[in-house]
């Protein structure tokens, strides 16, 4: 297996959740790496080409639909699996990803086992390296727990008849 089939690039312009995304990756077996924003994550899949590529459509400056749009002419960019997710549920949204070569879209919050499997079937690990984190049925559970959520806070999905629970999961 090369390197790069366990190379899983998390673009997103919001750090804590860039961050958590990849070090969740790296603790399921895979090199999870973490990028803010399309630009720089454009120019790290230049320099490393990632197997999989988990995007975050709604960012300032270079948007999600233009990254998957310009990594597709990085060498080797048409071998890259793109998972889109997002909060934005519309079918415009979805119609656009796929027109872009989008394979995957996933909303908001991610399901984490949903995740899990779609990246052991794009970026399949060798049985000495898989993790047995979150690995579905879990040893480890989450459970909401007394989680409130920010004064006034909204939906996560802008414009969307689609509404998520105001409180968070947490973990147990």
């Amino acid at each position: 297996m090369h390197d790069n089939e366990k190379h899983i690039m998390v673009v997103d312009d919001m750090a804590d959740s860039a961050d958590s995304l990849a070090a969740l990756v790296n603790l399921w077996g895979y090199h999870g790496e973490a990028q803010y924003g399309g630009a720089a994550a454009l120019k790290s899949a230049g320099l490393r080409r990632p197997s999989v590529v988990l995007l975050d459509l709604d960012m300032p400056r270079m948007c999600g639909f233009e990254f998957a749009r310009r990594v597709r002419e990085v060498r080797g960019g048409e071998r890259i699996s793109i998972v889109a997710i997002s909060g934005y549920t519309s079918a415009a949204y979805q119609a656009r990803a796929r027109e872009l070569g989008i394979g995957y879209y996933l909303f908001k919050p991610a399901n984490l086992a949903r995740l899990r499997a779609l990246l052991a079937q794009l970026a399949p690990l060798e049985a000495a390296v898989r993790s047995p984190i979150l690995s579905p049925p879990a040893a480890r559970r989450f459970s909401p727990l007394k989680c409130q959520p920010a004064k006034g806070a909204k939906s996560t999905v802008p414009g969307s008849s689609v509404h998520h629970q105001e409180a968070a999961a947490c973990w147990s």
